[in-house]
């Protein structure tokens, strides 16, 4: 019988079961995949079309336009457990090509680092591993391919199950393992000098990426300077170091000075614009209707003051870069963390994640509060001596709390809750969709997880709702739900989490977008047109539904305020707290 949760994803997708396999192979999830199989499998033997698609079922199903198969679908996603274990037994082909010219031992190769699993059992169920005779990777043998992708363990796998090579090794590599160079080199005086040609061949590309990494590594003044990479020791990946978080200083240094030369030409000027934005004049079309030319000039109007406006606060920079004396900022520097400190626009992203966790805490200290009301005082004294501090100290601390992040992308909220907080006996949950081999290293490590869940399923639902219940009774913890920059009903989403999971006792949610309209039931409608207004129009209505979801409730548990050490427009932080009640 097929599970439940297959069932609806199949009606989500229409009834595309090469969607639905492939997707879930992609996850590893082998409880699924199989569920899936038997069913088509059972309906196929029964000539019976229950779900009206094709009876010819098939492991290896895929489009006519990408071919890829649910093979290449679970080894891009580094998958190595189960799953394909699951997939060589019902006969997936190891051999398969998709539209871009890759088969399973080549993605194994790319995608599955830093473990062999998938490989050797791809090389056990026979895969072949000669010279490709056609493709992008025609004359080159899976070790050849090893070799130019830097696959180490790759290399040492191929080399002992007997994989052929098509060039020859550096001259030191040959002289240290002859075996290598006869693997290499091995056939007939034919093959041997097909070998040298496709040695060439590969030696010519080798010397054009190394000119080319070499001019792009120039600096100003033309010399050629190191390239700025690092492999990384957990996933051997060669990634951008010094990552771009260790130019935070630097960056803010960079944002002030252009602050200030904004300011100067504003003065330069009339003083008739606004600080900081400037907005040029629009040539005006005379081709153009009067009607025309005021929406364009509208727009560029929008546009100019959106890209113009300059973030200089500080405070929560310095927080971060001063905490522990600077250990917490330069571990999240380091190369292990390049999942997160190489992404765009750090100091917007750190001072939203830095608001957010100030807002968690804010909400622990609260319940703290009800539940020991005759320590309200104490705790006031203390908010005011923090608030007090100087701008370059850190103030976040909370322990015992169950901080899930919704929509967490990369996670940085959930970084640096874990290097901000450590020994607090905190358990920190990350949730998105991310692919396996695109996850940071760190939500693997200690008292950090992720899950790769799509929010608005009911089976995250139930699993989310299984996991707050153990944090809450079994551990003891307080159990917060954040949600940063969530978009359109996401947002929604999360405020329902916290209504229909009693055991919740805060959520701390700032929206982004405003949500899509679409056909069907409108929660919100929006009315105004500059985005500011509409923004703090969605914000004002996510409040009223968290406060309907607090009716019973005697204190002023809902609480919205703008952070204005945010850099961003979209800077609305709205938190509600709670008893949590077992139902």
């Amino acid at each position: 019988m097929m599970l439940e949760r297959v069932r609806q994803t199949l009606t989500a997708a229409n009834n595309n079961v090469r969607s639905t396999l492939h997707q879930f192979a992609a996850k590893g999830d082998v409880e699924a995949v199989q569920s899936l199989v038997k069913h088509y499998h059972t309906t196929t033997s029964n000539s019976n079309n229950l779900d009206g698609v094709n009876n010819n079922f098939d492991i290896d199903i895929h489009s006519s336009r990408s071919k890829v198969t649910a093979l290449h679908a679970a080894l891009i996603q580094n998958q190595q457990g189960f799953i394909i274990d699951y997939l060589l037994s019902e006969g997936a082909d190891v051999d398969a090509f998709n539209q871009k010219g890759f088969n399973p031992v080549i993605l194994a190769i790319r995608h599955c680092r830093p473990d062999t699993h998938a490989l050797e059992k791809l090389i056990d169920a026979g895969a072949y591993l000669g010279q490709f005779q056609k493709g992008r990777f025609a004359s080159l043998s899976p070790l050849d391919i090893a070799l130019l992708w830097k696959n180490e363990r790759a290399v040492e796998i191929l080399e002992k199950k007997g994989g052929m090579g098509g060039t020859r090794r550096s001259t030191a590599e040959s002289q240290g393992n002859s075996k290598g160079d006869d693997k290499c080199n091995g056939g007939n005086d034919g093959d041997n000098s097909n070998n040298d040609k496709n040695g060439q061949r590969m030696n010519k590309d080798v010397e054009q990426r190394t000119r080319n990494e070499k001019w792009k590594s120039k600096n100003k003044k033309g010399r050629a300077s190191t390239p700025k990479k690092k492999v990384c020791p957990l996933c051997n990946c060669l990634v951008k170091f010094p990552s771009r978080m260790s130019f935070l200083e630097y960056n803010q240094c960079q944002a002030e000075k252009e602050y200030e030369l904004l300011i100067q030409r504003q003065r330069d000027r009339d003083d008739s614009d606004p600080l900081p934005l400037l907005v040029e004049e629009e040539t005006i079309v005379e081709n153009k209707t009067k009607t025309q030319e005021k929406k364009k000039t509208a727009k560029t109007s929008a546009n100019t003051n959106k890209s113009s406006k300059i973030y200089i606060s500080r405070k929560y920079l310095d927080q971060f870069m001063s905490h522990l004396n600077g250990q917490a900022y330069k571990k999240l520097c380091s190369v292990e963390y390049h999942g997160v400190n190489n992404m765009g626009k750090m100091r917007k992203e750190i001072s939203e994640s830095y608001s957010v966790l100030h807002a968690v805490q804010q909400c622990w200290i609260d319940l703290k509060d009800v539940k020991k009301e005759e320590e309200k005082k104490d705790i006031d004294a203390q908010i005011q001596i923090q608030t007090q501090l100087p701008s370059n100290t850190t103030s976040i601390s909370f322990e015992n709390v169950f901080l899930i992040d919704l929509c967490s992308g990369k996670s940085l909220t959930t970084a640096l809750s874990a290097v901000l907080l450590e020994r607090k006996n905190n358990k920190l949950l990350a949730v998105d969709k991310l692919p396996a081999h695109m996850v940071p290293h760190f939500l693997h490590d200690g008292n950090t997880s992720y899950l790769s869940r799509d929010i608005m399923s009911k089976i995250f639902f139930d699993e989310l709702k299984r996991e707050v219940y153990r944090q809450c009774t079994v551990e003891g913890r307080i159990v917060i739900l954040v949600g940063m920059h969530l978009c359109g009903k996401l947002s929604e989403r999360a405020i329902e989490f916290f209504e229909k999971m009693p055991l919740i006792s805060a959520i701390v949610l700032s929206p982004c977008c405003l949500p899509k309209f679409r056909k069907g039931k409108v929660s919100f409608v929006k009315t105004d047109v500059d985005e500011e207004d509409a923004y703090l129009a969605w914000a004002n209505h996510l409040k009223v539904l968290m406060e309907q979801c607090l009716t019973n409730v005697n204190y002023d548990a809902v609480k919205s305020y703008r952070d204005d050490e945010m850099h961003s427009i979209k800077n609305s932080i709205i938190t509600a707290i709670r008893q949590p009640a077992i139902v």
